[in-house]
């Protein structure tokens, strides 16, 4: 069974920070990854997926004048080209249209991706929101729906 919770959080100013370089680093790969995407495919006649992108971005973190993206969480960055990925395979099954371009001041989400063997270290059953034994977090979505987060007013 999967369940969801919505949770408010308060953090201080330098989790407000790295939150807010998260929601950017993860709005420019979106970005130029869906325009090398759309790039590729109207200029080359190649499909390109967020895998490639993915190889792309490893080499570029390499360089100086991208080594800001080495300052927020790789996984950040990797569920962002998956949510890419599922945003064109919507768009190819015709069940939605296609993928736009992310603008800085609307709302902003980022996706963590939990190893569960930290989650267990630290969340023992019971202790948060009464997760049973048998509960797995899998992932948590962070989102400022203020678009407020580059400039750290929330």
């Amino acid at each position: 069974m999967e369940r969801a919770y919505r949770l408010r959080i308060y953090p201080h100013s330098a989790q407000r920070e790295l939150l807010a370089k998260s929601f950017g680093s993860a709005r420019w790969v979106w970005n130029v990854a869906l325009k090398w995407r759309s790039y590729s495919y109207k200029s080359l006649g190649e499909k390109v997926t967020g895998v490639d992108f993915s190889r792309e971005l490893t080499f570029l973190k390499t360089i100086e004048s991208y080594s800001w993206l080495k300052e927020v969480p790789a996984t950040i960055l990797n569920q962002t080209l998956r949510d890419q990925d599922t945003a064109f395979a919507n768009f190819f099954a015709k069940r939605a249209r296609y993928p736009k371009f992310k603008k800085k001041f609307s709302a902003q989400s980022i996706r963590f991706q939990l190893d569960q063997r930290i989650v267990t270290n630290y969340f023992r059953a019971g202790q948060l929101l009464k997760i049973t034994d048998s509960w797995r977090i899998k992932s948590s979505l962070v989102t400022d729906s203020d678009g407020n987060s580059e400039n750290g007013d929330n």
